[in-house]
Order: structure tokens, then sequence, then C-alpha cells
């Protein structure tokens, strides 16, 4: 079992390749806020994130997330309203929300050194276009009976407004 954390840091990630986008650090904090508001510690701009979302508290020696959205907090796709966090844990704001994981700062770590993450755009795919299957979708729609009478109707409406 991980040791419980004393200084802990969050970072957002990218869910299809679980690359940290972006990193918190709190060495001194007992409570931390995450939602979309901006009064938050954490602000997350997403449309599946509550204005207030969730919660990290100091209990004890450990640090517990608390849920207080009715949207969840989900940890292995399993919604949980409170948990121990360690070291690695991973859990998701909302079913379809955001994943944040859990670290630690070493005690020798220059806090200053960390933030926002450096990432690379062209390590990380964000949209991708297949120009084949668009284009023999296209000629499909053009080739429809339905396209085909949108455009007859189309042809007859332009015909009326030309004056004769």
């Amino acid at each position: 079992m991980a040791a419980p954390l004393t200084t802990v840091a969050l970072e957002l990630l990218d869910s299809s390749q679980c690359q940290a986008l972006q990193r918190w650090n709190f060495p001194e904090a007992e409570l931390i806020r995450i939602g979309r508001s901006a009064d938050n510690d954490i602000v997350v701009g997403s449309p599946y994130v509550s204005r207030a979302h969730a919660r990290l508290e100091i209990d004890g020696d450990d640090w517990r997330l608390l849920a207080v959205s009715d949207k969840g907090v989900f940890v292995d796709g399993r919604r949980v309203e409170s948990l121990v966090l360690r070291e690695g844990t991973v859990f998701r704001l909302s079913a379809q929300g955001p994943f944040l994981r859990v670290a630690e700062l070493d005690d020798g770590q220059d806090v200053d050194e960390l933030g926002t993450l450096s990432v690379d755009p062209s390590e990380v795919t964000f949209l991708s276009l297949d120009a084949t299957r668009r284009d023999r979708e296209v000629e499909e729609i053009a080739r429809g009976d339905y396209f085909q009478n949108l455009q007859r109707l189309a042809r007859q409406l332009r015909a009326r407004r030309m004056p004769s």
C-alpha cells in the first residue's frame, strides 16, 4: 500500500493518451476545491464539470476526495462519494468528464518549477480527417434520392424568382 500523501499535486490528463496536460501543486493546503467556477483552486472548463464539483480535504494523515456535485466523481468507472487518495489515483469528474491524477511532490522538488506542463501538439491527435472517406461519403450523399430531390426543388425556386 502506498504511503499517505503529505503534499499533493493534481494533473489534468488527456483522456485519449493519459498524458498530463496541466499540473497544480498544493504543498501546504488543507482544502482544495475543484470545479468550473473561477473561485475554485482547480478550475476545469468542461460542460461535464459542475461549478462546485469536488473537494480534497486533509483527513488525519491522508487526503480525502469528496464528491459535492450531483454529476458525481468516478474511479475505475465506479461512482464514489468519498475516497482516500494515494499517489497515482486517477478519478473522473462526472461519467463523461475529464480525468485527474494524484501526484506527490518530492520534499526536495522546487514548487516554482512545476506548473502548466508543456505538451508538443504534434504528439497529440486532436482531430483526424480521412479525406478518402469524406469524399466517398459526399459522393454517396450527392447521388442519393433525397439530395437529388433537394437539387430539383432548388432549381424550381430559382426559376420562379427569375423575371421572364
